[in-house]
């Protein structure tokens, strides 16, 4: 792309921080400075669920990570899968090493997936796949819109994660979702 039709992008197309929602300038990154300071570590636990080892995560799910994920959900923001996908990338790299066999994402139940025009977990998914080499493998199914506890599948929210070595799959729960 020509500099010209750059310049011109960046005047009618404002760039914003991924988190905040700031103005960028035009040489900053997705993240403004303040908040590019302020990411913390990848999250990681320790603890076993029923189907796998150790968990990782690339951020808290609170203040402007929360308002960016509804921006990037709700908002047609779906660009954001570019920032998030390496983020989430490298905290898998950072905390799991080799240890994961399998990338997989919980999916949007149809209604919600032709409202929105995407699924936003399988472009995060596929985002973080790039960089890690794998390509997403959907393991759940969406079973439609009401929550089940202790469930995956029924409109249980945002996730993607990669699956430890050896994690015996989800066993499907009663109402058509997976615990």
């Amino acid at each position: 792309m020509s500099r010209a039709v750059s310049v011109l992008l960046d005047l009618v197309f404002l760039r914003r921080c991924v988190l905040c929602h700031r103005l960028l300038e035009r040489d900053e990154p997705q993240l403004c400075p303040a908040c590019a300071a302020a990411l913390p570590e990848p999250i990681s636990g320790a603890r076993r669920g029923s189907f796998y080892k150790r968990w990782t995560g690339a951020l808290w799910y609170e203040d402007t990570v929360r308002e960016s994920f509804h921006r990037y959900k709700f908002g047609g923001c779906r660009f954001y899968a570019r920032y998030y996908g390496p983020l989430l990338a490298k905290a898998v790299e950072k905390q799991l090493g080799d240890g994961y066999d399998i990338l997989t994402y919980i999916p949007i139940n149809a209604l919600r997936k032709r409202q929105r025009g995407y699924d936003q977990t399988l472009l995060l998914a596929r985002e973080a796949g790039k960089l890690l080499g794998m390509e997403p493998v959907s393991t759940l199914k969406s079973g439609g819109v009401g929550p089940s506890p202790g469930c995956w599948g029924r409109r249980s929210g945002c996730g993607t994660s990669a699956a430890p070595s050896r994690s015996p799959p989800p066993r499907q729960c009663g109402d058509g979702g997976y615990c």
